[in-house]
Formats: C-alpha cells, sequence, structure tokens
C-alpha cells in the first residue's frame, strides 16, 4: 500500500493526481498480481526504451514522481531530459528496486491517462492476455469514477487476429495492413521528345561556334 505520508505537502497538484491513480489501482493490498507471483525480496532493473523511429523525450518528471510515490526504494536515474530528441532504440531512463514496485509503478501510466478521461486510449502492440488486464483495469475505474472510455487495439494487428482480440473487451480494433500492406502497382510515365533534322543542324552549328570561340 502506498502511505499518505509519502504525497509531500508542496506540488500536491500532480502528485496527488498519480498518488490517486496508485490507489485506485492497487488499493489497500497493493498490485495483486504482483504479490502473488513476484518474491518480495526479488529486485529488478528496468529501462525506458525508445521503440518509435524518432521523437522528443516529455514526462520524465512525472515518471520519477510514480516510483517515488510507489516504493521510495526505487533509484529513477535520468539520461535525458526534456526536450531532447530520440531515435529508436535510445534509453533515456533506467530504474532499479523491487520488482514488485517497478510493476506497480509501471501500471500507474495507465490509470493517470483514465484520470485525464480521454476519448479513448490506444493500447499499442499489445497481446491479448495484456489487453484483457487493461480491460480490467479499465473497467475498475469505470465504477469508480463513472466514465467509461474505450479502448482501441492496434500495432502487429491482423485479420485473422481481429475475432480473437474482440473477446478481450477492447471496443475498437485497427488493422493497419488494410493500407499500409497493400502491394503498390508501379508505373512509370516514359516521355520521348523527337528532333528534326533543322534543328539538329542548328544546334551543332551552334556548338560549333561556341568552340571556335573558345579556341581564338
Amino acid at each position: 500500500m502506498i502511505e499518505t505520508k509519502q504525497v509531500p505537502e508542496y506540488s500536491m497538484g500532480l502528485r496527488k493526481r498519480l498518488y490517486d491513480a496508485l490507489q485506485l489501482d492497487g488499493g489497500p493490498l497493493g498490485d495483486v498480481t504482483s504479490l502473488a507471483l513476484i518474491e518480495k525480496e526479488q529486485q529488478a532493473t528496468a529501462e525506458f526504451l525508445v521503440k518509435a523511429d524518432k521523437g522528443i523525450v516529455s514526462g520524465i518528471e512525472v515518471a520519477r514522481v510514480v516510483f517515488e510515490l510507489v516504493d521510495p526504494k526505487i533509484r529513477f536515474t535520468p539520461l535525458l531530459q526534456d526536450g531532447d530528441e530520440v531515435n529508436r532504440g535510445d534509453v533515456f531512463a533506467t530504474i532499479t528496486g523491487p520488482a514488485r514496485s517497478l510493476l506497480t509503478g509501471e501500471r500507474a501510466e495507465l490509470i493517470s491517462a483514465l484520470i485525464n478521461t480521454p476519448d479513448r486510449i490506444l493500447l499499442d502492440n499489445m497481446n491479448n492476455e495484456e489487453t484483457r488486464e487493461v480491460v480490467r483495469i479499465r473497467d475498475k475505474f469505470t465504477k469508480h469514477a463513472r466514465v467509461k472510455i474505450p479502448l482501441e487495439a492496434s500495432g502487429n494487428m491482423t485479420l485473422e487476429r481481429i475475432k480473437e482480440v474482440e473477446q478481450t473487451g477492447a471496443e475498437y480494433i485497427s488493422v493497419g495492413s488494410l493500407t499500409h500492406s497493400v502491394k503498390a502497382f508501379d508505373i512509370s510515365l516514359h516521355i520521348k521528345v523527337f528532333i528534326n533534322k533543322h534543328d539538329e543542324k542548328s544546334t551543332t552549328s551552334h556548338s560549333t561556334r561556341n568552340l571556335r570561340t573558345v579556341q581564338d
């Protein structure tokens, strides 16, 4: 459980929202899944890895505060700062500490998004089990806040997967292969320019005169 005393008296705006997000997910028992599957003494390390081709870092402070509220034993090490440009494969922060706490902090990102009540949340490149878990957390939030945020499953989606993904509870499914994987029909326009003999002689004569001028 995240103790209320861990929320400092200063900067209560951001910290209070993140604290509420963590409480909503874990409640008085904490992350039940992590408690059941991971030993209390188990340590872990994780890194924030950029998977997009390129982008700009944003939200370093939010991430730091989340893990600070989850467990003071977590060491959050930023390698870049907000506004820095990144490319695929870059690591912009690392975290080290109790494995249970790291997983609890990871889930807080979803709850924070739900609290902001967006029109829709995109679940990118999640397998069916991960999607079901997000749906479970969303439904729990719905009972608490009385507002249901639609979820959209996307990434590595195929027409064959649609039926099984539909059964996870996500309201929307986007299949990019309908457009970006279509094989293009390549067409070129070749233009031939015909020059009559008069134009050819005129061009040759003009070039010859220029050549003689240079030699003189």
